[in-house]
């Protein structure tokens, strides 16, 4: 479950992924979207009502000035995308996490674009598993565990398998939420 200050009243988190918002655009990334300044200007398809359209009007109106994220609302992710394939949008915002399983599925058409700053997607928050604030001792024993798994390799096989690489961690966190 996502890691929040709220949560971490009555919990302790071990974090072991974090996700945050993906930028798919059409292969070779003609338009050279890297980060979220990059698509002031641009039309960005988004799910209606999700955490990337709320966000990304927040940004526009914060950093685009004149020059606003023109952002356009579908109902679920898959409209988004065919917006994205038809031309009538330059960039699909979405989760990470889905746009990397939606990217697989489009090779030679559309690519999710890799932004080594923020690894994890923009306004990534950790994910996390939930122990009680009086099981500290338990937490960090399992976060001993997760961290040898990233340490032998395993965790990198295990988000391979999955395809899920880039929500992945370097080091196991504990209790790293972002709102």
């Amino acid at each position: 479950m996502t890691d929040k200050k709220e949560r971490q009243a009555v919990a302790t988190f071990v974090d072991y992924t974090a996700s945050g918002t993906g930028f798919l655009v059409r292969t070779g990334n003609p338009l050279g979207v890297r980060t979220v300044a990059d698509l002031c200007g641009r039309k960005v398809a988004a799910q209606k009502a999700s955490n990337q359209a709320k966000h990304l009007a927040d940004y526009s109106k914060q950093s685009c000035g004149g020059n606003a994220v023109a952002i356009q609302e579908y109902p679920e992710n898959p409209q988004a995308v065919q917006a994205l394939l038809a031309g009538n949008a330059d960039v699909v915002a979405a989760t990470k996490v889905n746009l990397v399983d939606i990217a697989s599925g489009l090779t030679g058409k559309a690519e999710l674009v890799d932004d080594p700053a923020q690894p994890n997607g923009w306004q990534a928050s950790p994910n996390g598993f939930g122990f009680r604030k009086a099981d500290k001792e338990l937490a960090e024993a399992y976060r001993g565990a997760l961290q040898a798994l990233i340490d032998d390799g395993s965790y990198t096989k295990i988000l391979a398998r999955y395809k899920q690489e880039p929500i992945g961690l370097k080091t196991i966190t504990v209790d790293r939420a972002i709102d």
